[in-house]
C-alpha cells in the first residue's frame, strides 16, 4: 500500500515523500520584488522541515502582474541572482525546490504596480476597472510565462510550478466568467494556458518538471454567474497532460468564491480533496490535493485511499513549517495545528507581511529566535488560555522554571469554552492548537501546570516567583440597555458556555450582529425565527473572524440560507418581558 511517506517522481526527480509545501505568498521582497535576506531565513526554515518539496512563493513574471506589496517576482534576469541564492539554501537543507510563476490580471491594483490594470476582458476586477489585452498582448503575456520559467531553471530550482487559480490572469481567460473575448482566445479558452505550458516545455526541456495549479472548480453558480465545473476542469487537465509532469488541484477565486480557495474555520477537514480526486480520474500523473489537511493522519488517509498521491501544505505550513518533519519523526501532538482563522490571509490582503496567529515567528524568524536564557528564572504564569500557554512553552523553551496557574478545570480559556463550541457551526477547528500546548505542558521540562488553581495577591507573595506573567483573559461587556437582566434574556457567552442546551422562545432577537452573527446562525439552524439587531452600518464582522473574502463571506451565505432578518442602523433602546 501506498503511504504518505513513500517517494513519488514528479517528472524526472524524485521527492522522498508525499507532502509538499505550497506556494504560498509571504510578501517578503523588496518593493521591486526581489528575493530578501528575510525571505531566504524564512524559506530555510521550511526547508529543514522535512517536506518531499518545498515550492516557492508565487513570483510575479512582470511588474503589471504584481498583486501585493513586496511579493517577490522572477521577471528579469537581474532577479536570477537572489532566486539562485534561495534554491542553494534550500537545497543545503537536502530539500527539493520549485517556484511558481503567476500574473494576477484582474486582481492588480495600479495603486501597486503602477501600472494599467489589464485581464482576459473587462470583467472580473476586484479592486478596480480592468482592459482588456488584445490578441498580441495576450501572445506576449504568455512569452512573460516562457521566459519566467527559463529564469527559474537558471537560478537552480528543480521545477516550475504554473499558477492558474483564485482568479488570477490564466484562470481569467479559462473560464466562461472572465473570457468574454472575440478572437482566438476566446473561441478556445484553453488555447491560453496550453500555449504557455507548451512553450516552456519546449524552452526548458522535457526533463524540466512543470507543475500545473489548476482551479477545478469555480463554484460560480451559487452566485447565478457563469463559471466552468469540475467536468471542464477534467477536460482541461486532460488537454494540458502532455506538458505537465504533476497536477496541483484547487478550487474558487478570489473576491467571488474565496471561501472554497481558501476553506474557513466552518469547512471541512479536506474540503477540497475531492477536486484532486476527479483530476486524477482522467490523468497518469501526480496529482496534488489540498484545503484544510490538518493533521498527517488525514493526510495519511487521503494518500492511502488514492484521493491524491500528494498531500498539499498552505495555511498548516504557516502554522508549524515543521509539520512534516514532526510527522515522519512520529510525533504529531508536536504540530502547532492552523485554526483556520485566516490571520495570514487577513494580513496579506491588508498589503502586509504574511503572518499567523498560532506561529508569531512565522515570518519574523530573526526577530523571535528562541535564544536560551541568559540568567533562568523563576517565574509564575497566571491564566490557562491560550495566552498563557503561549507564554508558559516559549518561557520553557529558553530555559526557565515556570509554574503555570488555571482557576478553572480545563485549559484553553474562552477559545476551548466559548467560541470553538457553537452548536450547528462548524467553529470546533479554533480549538486545534490547544492540541499542542497541552501535550508540551505534559512533556516540556521546567514546566509545573496547576489546574482549579486561583491565584490571589497572597498567593504570588508567598510563592515569590522572579517575574509573574498575567494572562487572564476578558470579561464579557455587556451593553447599558433597559431590561438586560431580566430572565429572558441570555448573554452570547452563556449560551455558547451551555453549547446551546437552553431554553428559548421561538422568536429570538440577537442584540449585535457582529459578535452576534455565528449565534444567530446556530439558532436560526435550531429552527428558531432570528431577527439580528446591529447599531452600525455591517453585520457578520466579529473582530476575531478575519479576511473579508472567505470566512465572512461564508458567514454573510449563512445569514442569508438561514433567512435571518437583520437590522443595521438600529440600536436596542429597552428589553421587556414581552421582549
Amino acid at each position: 500500500m501506498t503511504t504518505l511517506y513513500h517517494s513519488i517522481k514528479i517528472g524526472c526527480i524524485e521527492i522522498p515523500n508525499r507532502m509538499a509545501l505550497a506556494p504560498t505568498v509571504m510578501c517578503n521582497g523588496t518593493e521591486d520584488g526581489y528575493v530578501t535576506d528575510r525571505a531566504i531565513r524564512s524559506f530555510t526554515e521550511e526547508a529543514q522541515g522535512g517536506w518531499g518539496l518545498l515550492q516557492v512563493s508565487a513570483s510575479f513574471i512582470h511588474p503589471e502582474g504584481n498583486i501585493f506589496r513586496t511579493m517577490i517576482g522572477i521577471y528579469n534576469d537581474k532577479s536570477i541572482t537572489g532566486h539562485e541564492r534561495l534554491s542553494r539554501a534550500i537545497h543545503r537543507q537536502g530539500t527539493k525546490c520549485s517556484c511558481q510563476l503567476i500574473h494576477g490580471g484582474a486582481l492588480c491594483q495600479t495603486a501597486i504596480t503602477g501600472l494599467p490594470v489589464v485581464g482576459a476582458s473587462v470583467k472580473g476586477g476586484v479592486f478596480g476597472s480592468v482592459r482588456e489585452l488584445s490578441t498580441d498582448e495576450a501572445e506576449e503575456r504568455i512569452q512573460y510565462y516562457i521566459d519566467a520559467a527559463a529564469r527559474v531553471k537558471e537560478a537552480g530550482y528543480d521545477a516550475v510550478n504554473v499558477h492558474s487559480c483564485q482568479g488570477t490572469l490564466i484562470q481569467q481567460f479559462m473560464s466562461p466568467f472572465t473570457n468574454l473575448r472575440k478572437d482566438k482566445f476566446g473561441q478556445d479558452p484553453g488555447l491560453f494556458p496550453e500555449m504557455i505550458v507548451k512553450g516552456i516545455k519546449e524552452r526548458c526541456g522535457k526533463d524540466f518538471p512543470l507543475i500545473y495549479r489548476l482551479a477545478a472548480h469555480e463554484f460560480m453558480d451559487f452566485l447565478g454567474e457563469p463559471g466552468y465545473n469540475e467536468e471542464w476542469g477534467k477536460k482541461m487537465a486532460k488537454r494540458l497532460e502532455p506538458w505537465v509532469d504533476c497536477f496541483d488541484v484547487t478550487g474558487g477565486r478570489i473576491g467571488f468564491t474565496s471561501m472554497y480557495s481558501f476553506p474557513p474555520v466552518y469547512g471541512k477537514r479536506a474540503t477540497r480533496v475531492h477536486l484532486a480526486t476527479d483530476i486524477k480520474s482522467v490523468v497518469s500523473v501526480p496529482v496534488m490535493g489540498v484545503a484544510k489537511i490538518m493533521e498527517p493522519k488525514l493526510a495519511e488517509h487521503l494518500v492511502a485511499t488514492g484521493q491524491c498521491d500528494i498531500a498539499h501544505f498552505c495555511r498548516p505550513a504557516i502554522a508549524d513549517p515543521w509539520f512534516a518533519r514532526k510527522a515522519i519523526e512520529g510525533r504529531p501532538e508536536d504540530i502547532r495545528k492552523c485554526i483556520s482563522c485566516n490571520w495570514c490571509l487577513q494580513t496579506l490582503f491588508e498589503q502586509k507581511t504574511v503572518l499567523c496567529a498560532v506561529n508569531a515567528r512565522y515570518n519574523r524568524e530573526a526577530e523571535y529566535e528562541i535564544k536560551p536564557a541568559v540568567k533562568v528564572k523563576k517565574v509564575m504564569v497566571v491564566g490557562g488560555g491560550v495566552a498563557g500557554l503561549e507564554a508558559t512553552v516559549n518561557l520553557a523553551e529558553r530555559g526557565h522554571k515556570v509554574d503555570l496557574y488555571e482557576k478553572s478545570e480545563t485549559w484553553g480559556g474562552l477559545v476551548e469554552s466559548v467560541a470553538s463550541r457553537h452548536p450547528r457551526i462548524h467553529t470546533a477547528d479554533l480549538r486545534n492548537i490547544l492540541d499542542f500546548y497541552t501535550a508540551q505542558l505534559g512533556k516540556m521540562s521546567g514546566i509545573k501546570a496547576h489546574l482549579k488553581t486561583e491565584v490571589t495577591p497572597e498567593f504570588v507573595q508567598k510563592a515569590n516567583p522572579d517575574a509573574v506573567v498575567v494572562a487572564v483573559g476578558s470579561q464579557e461587556a455587556l451593553p447599558d440597555i433597559p431590561g438586560i437582566g431580566l430572565k429572558n434574556v441570555i448573554t452570547n457567552e452563556d449560551y455558547l458556555r451551555a453549547q446551546g442546551k437552553v431554553e428559548i422562545g421561538e422568536n429570538v432577537v440577537v442584540i449585535g450582529g457582529n459578535y452576534g452573527a455565528e449565534t444567530a446562525v446556530s439558532l436560526a439552524r435550531q429552527g428558531k425565527k432570528v431577527t439580528m439587531v446591529e447599531e452600525s452600518g455591517t453585520a457578520a464582522r466579529p473582530a476575531y473572524s478575519q479576511d473579508l473574502y472567505s470566512r465572512l463571506f461564508q458567514l454573510d451565505r449563512f445569514i442569508q440560507e438561514e433567512k435571518i432578518t437583520v437590522l443595521l442602523n438600529t440600536r436596542a433602546v429597552e428589553i421587556t418581558a414581552a421582549g
